[in-house]
């Protein structure tokens, strides 16, 4: 009679740390796209399925097609996901930005712009109604990881004061909405599309600079 108690109890407790460790297996992080809490928070049910599917689908992806142009990024982030070496298309509209002479939040205009890893853009923006009324955000990317307009005093806020860590998302082209940062341009309810360009797209792309 004990003994047929024990074997219940150790299969019920197999059974408990099976249902853990797929428990674990399943966990999901809007972290790892690059989304925040808040705006994962934001979306609708279908619209965090889809997310997840796509998330799991580039996943599997990578582990069946290995390319030399993935590098392998630290332990002890998203061991999942590997970080392509390649550029990233951003398109920054919408919202204000602070201008000199710092008095007030203004529309912009801005032109898209290509950003390659481990390096930085300066991105001019041009008040709508007066053009000669404008700001330069500095924009960087390095390892894996978008950062946006740094402060020139607040040394936790350099190189950004905001960050976006890579996402698979990009490689489709992905939006995030009413983006705030706290360095020197101060953008209010920005929309910022971030795109990875793929090789074929950057080959033209060197084409076209030697032929200029």
């Amino acid at each position: 009679m004990f003994k047929k108690i024990k074997n219940r109890l150790f299969i019920s407790v197999l059974i408990f740390i099976f249902l853990a460790l797929l428990s674990a297996c399943n966990t999901f992080s809007p972290r790892i796209l690059g989304i925040s809490d808040t705006e994962w928070a934001s979306y609708t049910p279908d619209k965090q399925k889809e997310l997840r599917d796509y998330y799991k689908q580039k996943v599997k992806t990578r582990k069946k097609n290995k390319s030399n142009t993935l590098l392998p990024i630290p332990k002890n982030q998203f061991k999942d996901i590997a970080i392509p070496n390649l550029p990233l298309l951003i398109d920054l509209h919408d919202g204000k930005a602070i201008m000199p002479p710092f008095l007030g939040w203004y529309a912009y205009k801005t032109q898209p712009f290509t950003i390659f890893p481990d390096s930085c853009v300066n991105s001019l923006l041009q008040q709508v109604n007066n053009p000669k009324q404008q700001i330069v955000l500095r924009v960087c990317y390095q390892k894996g990881t978008l950062f946006l307009d740094p402060s020139r005093y607040d040394t936790t806020k350099m190189p950004g004061s905001l960050s976006f860590r890579y996402s698979p998302l990009w490689e489709s082209e992905f939006t995030y909405q009413n983006i705030n940062t706290t360095g020197y341009v101060r953008l209010k309810n920005a929309i910022i599309t971030v795109k990875l360009l793929q090789n074929n797209t950057v080959n033209d792309m060197a084409r076209n600079d030697l032929k200029n």
